[in-house]
């Protein structure tokens, strides 16, 4: 699953983060702060200032959790499941939901 990360759009000047299909926007690029570009790896060179951003709107998006205690380990499979038919290949989501049938068969 790919990871959520702020990135940039040029035409807008802003940066942007997608949260449950939705793009949320963080701000405008800092004014002093290096020109946005990506990495080797693909990863954005965020300002300080947007990660402080995107890490104020991750944790509001947090308090809509539910408590660790309160979750069971299946249930987080299938939520996976869920999103892996939804966003890889069928034969990624294959692979992925024998090895959690395997995992939930060993381990209950």
């Amino acid at each position: 699953m790919r990871p959520i990360s702020p990135w940039y759009r040029d035409s807008k000047k802003k940066w942007y983060v997608e949260v449950r299909g939705k793009q949320e926007p963080l701000g405008r690029h800092p004014e002093g702060a290096p020109e946005p570009k990506k990495g080797k790896n693909g990863a954005w060179n965020v300002p300080h200032e947007i990660m402080t951003a995107y890490h104020r709107l991750m944790a509001v998006d947090a308090g809509n959790l539910p408590k660790a205690s309160d979750i069971k380990v299946c249930q987080v499979c299938d939520l996976f499941l869920d999103y892996s038919e939804k966003h890889h290949q069928p034969g990624t989501y294959r692979g992925y939901k024998d090895f959690l049938q395997d995992f939930s068969e060993l381990y209950g």
